[in-house]
């Protein structure tokens, strides 16, 4: 098979996220072996399947070309993220690939456990908005229909709110579309990070905007950022290659922007937009850090604690965040009922009482 009938066979999105845990339970215990890495992904193939089976196969057959693993998951045709490549590039150089996959492994089943958490907290708020829509649409079509009728048998005009609620009625065919598509254009945006890009963009800065979910991600950043400079420093690898490894691997372009001319002068210039990056106690080590072991253990026990502090901002999320959606889906829909349905009786006992 040619290389380009091979990528052109392979060639889709990304792997999603469990995808990627299952290439890389496969890579793991290959990668800290003695045997050669295309012979036990050959020995893989057949027990996979799907877009699995593509990438392993894939992998396979660069490798036996004699292609270095890094150009080889760049050459499967777009299944693998750049994160990816960039942490097996890290993998490669730090001569740990092994242990940098486990870690990379990690840090994908906590993303994909914050995924399930979001998607687990948004089900019955969805649930609740959908069927408030639809009731709406009802009452604005059913039950409105009939405060006309008794407006228009007593020859009265319609209230200035009433007039609003009946245009609404008489466009609704033309913008009753429109709350549905904006519902399935989230979900389908939702679901197009399912995979290796979901990576980067969990450090947008779009997701600060996502009530108690940016102490999280910051958090599992941290965690991960100490966890990986420990490992490139207990391969002794020189500190400022360590740091630009470090945030090569983690796919942060502002860190890497930080430590792309990484020596102890730049790093303490820098200080400030360390800390905001990750944080103050995580900067203080980065800047006073040296190739120690103590420099070393230090970032495991700030690991430990970021992954600790994490874990109970998660729990919180689990709690609250279904809370926070519910009152503002109900909010939205008490606002609704009192739009087409008390709104209007209300008028309709005043203008009778002018009548009268």
């Amino acid at each position: 098979m040619s290389a380009t009938h091979l990528e052109r066979t392979i060639s889709t999105s990304p792997l999603t996220l469990r995808e990627l845990c299952q290439v890389n339970e496969i890579l793991v215990p290959l990668a800290s072996s003695d045997r050669p890495l295309e012979a036990g992904i050959e020995a893989y193939v057949p027990r996979t399947g799907g877009r699995v089976q593509q990438a392993l196969r894939g992998l396979h057959t660069q490798l036996v070309r004699g292609v270095p693993l890094d150009d080889a998951v760049a050459s499967t045709g777009g299944l693998f993220s750049t994160s990816y490549q960039q942490i097996v590039q890290a993998g490669l150089t730090c001569g740990r690939l092994a242990g940098v996959l486990q870690l990379f492994s990690e840090h994908v089943l906590r993303l994909i456990d914050l995924r399930q958490q979001i998607n687990r907290s948004l089900v019955y708020p969805v649930i609740v908005a959908l069927t408030s829509y639809l009731l709406f649409l009802g009452t604005l079509n059913l039950v409105f229909v009939r405060v006309e009728s008794f407006y228009a048998d007593f020859r009265m005009p319609l209230p200035w709110a009433l007039a609003v609620i009946h245009q609404l009625r008489i466009t609704s065919l033309y913008w009753f579309w429109i709350p549905p598509l904006v519902f399935v254009s989230i979900i389908l945006w939702w679901s197009r990070f399912n995979d290796g890009r979901f990576l980067r963009t969990s450090s947008s800065p779009l997701w600060r905007y996502v009530p108690g979910l940016r102490p999280v991600l910051e958090n599992f950043k941290r965690a991960t950022f100490a966890r990986l400079l420990a490992v490139m420093m207990d391969q002794q690898i020189p500190y400022d290659q360590a740091l630009r490894l470090t945030a090569q691997a983690m796919g942060d372009d502002a860190l890497l922007d930080l430590f792309v001319r990484a020596d102890s002068t730049h790093i303490a210039g820098d200080a400030d937009r360390l800390k905001g990056e990750l944080s103050p106690y995580l900067a203080w080590i980065v800047t006073h850090g040296s190739q120690s072991a103590s420099t070393s253990q230090t970032l495991k026990g700030a690991a430990d604690l970021y992954q600790q502090r994490a874990n109970r901002r998660l729990l919180w999320f689990q709690l609250v965040m279904p809370m926070i959606l519910l009152a503002l889906v109900g909010g939205i829909t008490v606002f609704l009922y009192a739009l087409t349905v008390f709104i209007p009786m209300a008028e309709s006992y005043e203008s009778l009482n002018r009548l009268m």
